[in-house]
């Protein structure tokens, strides 16, 4: 149950679930979304695709009463909640996702809501969702950070699973893609190379002057790091193609802002390509800056070092699990040069030793993931 297409970070979580489901169980997959017709078709392993948007905008009774008669076709059902059942974005979004996880329950499959995290304070709705979705018997909850499995006792109560994302679990793809020529050709020229992405749910939530603020300081930070180190590569990644949440825009953006420096060269990525070419190319990289959690994600899982402006959070969690504490600035800090500056310099520096933390702990993290499909209610 992800969300609309053009998101790579639920794209992840829906080829990385696929893959480990075909690959370890030899499962049958089908994928159950909100569009009309067959929901994310780009994605080529799945087996079968139901569309039932009306279940989220009308109440969909119909749509409720054919799914019932679906889920007698089906061994398990897995709720891919990543950040959408705390009612973050809308009350009827998690709603929809949490009732027809409860209906699978109630139908006796075994189900489990999947590598979901939770803000500091979810909504009513959400909470009420999430108590009636534990009760059912044959439920499996699985938190994927240890910060939101505490948000969950105290909201919810009773038991659950700590996990990691299943986006932890995608292949990477090596496929040929400009991006990894580009980086390739910058690192064989003695540069170093960063990776960047600016999002809308850090950008778009800012005033028009605390915009240019934050763009004024990425390029400050980059130019005072050029000035310490050799040139500088920065591979700008969009991570989000939808309309509403469009990172390209802001790529370019920042590409606008850096595009005079000495000794800094940047290239955005042409999309579009799979989360798999990114975590690929990522690999290749020397550090990365993100304000996505899931590009955050193909970082660690290929061990590339990497710091977030945070959001929604959630990114705290996540590093808790390599250990890593000191790895993140919030969208405050980062509109400040100096403050930004000083982050990227000094944990560009530690690099080694921030993928030394991330090769010690990626193998239990991996563990972690797994296990949000080791559950059978």
């Amino acid at each position: 149950m992800p969300a609309w297409q053009g998101s790579l970070g639920d794209e992840a979580v829906i080829t990385a679930a696929t893959e480990f489901l075909k690959r370890d169980r030899n499962a049958e997959v089908t994928l159950i979304g909100f569009d009309r017709g067959a929901p994310w078709n780009s994605i080529k392993l799945i087996d079968h695709r139901i569309g039932i948007p009306d279940f989220f905008t009308t109440g969909g009774w119909p749509e409720r009463r054919r799914m019932t008669s679906q889920f007698c076709k089906f061994d398990q059902f897995f709720l891919l909640g990543t950040d959408m059942l705390d009612g973050h974005y809308t009350d009827w979004h998690s709603s929809g996702l949490l009732t027809i996880a409860r209906q699978a329950a109630m139908s006796g499959i075994p189900t489990n809501a999947v590598g979901f995290s939770l803000k500091d304070c979810p909504a009513e709705q959400a909470i009420q969702g999430l108590r009636a979705l534990a009760a059912c018997r044959s439920t499996t909850m699985c938190i994927r950070d240890q910060v939101s499995l505490t948000r969950y006792k105290k909201f919810v109560a009773g038991n659950a699973e700590l996990t990691a994302d299943p986006a932890f679990l995608l292949e990477p793809d090596a496929s040929k893609h400009g991006a990894r020529s580009w980086v390739r050709s910058q690192s064989s020229e003695g540069n170093l190379c960063l990776g960047l992405n600016l999002s809308s749910h850090v950008y778009d939530s800012l005033s028009e002057s605390e915009q240019t603020a934050i763009l004024v300081a990425i390029r400050d930070s980059i130019l005072a790091l050029a000035e310490k180190s050799k040139p500088i590569s920065v591979l700008l990644i969009p991570h989000d193609i939808r309309i509403d949440f469009d990172d390209v825009r802001l790529c370019k953006l920042v590409q606008h802002a850096i595009h005079d420096l000495p000794g800094v060269e940047s290239y955005v990525m042409q999309t579009p390509y799979s989360p798999g070419i990114i975590k690929s190319i990522v690999a290749e990289l020397d550090f990365v800056l993100s304000s996505r959690m899931h590009l955050a994600i193909a970082c660690l899982g290929a061990g590339t070092p990497v710091g977030c402006i945070t959001y929604q959070g959630k990114f705290e969690g996540l590093y808790q699990h390599f250990g890593i504490s000191d790895c993140t600035i919030s969208p405050e800090d980062a509109m400040s040069s100096p403050n930004l500056t000083e982050f990227l310099i000094q944990r560009v520096l530690t690099r080694a030793s921030i993928a030394s933390r991330i090769a010690d702990s990626i193998p239990g993290v991996t563990r972690l993931a797994q296990r949000n499909f080791e559950f059978t209610g």
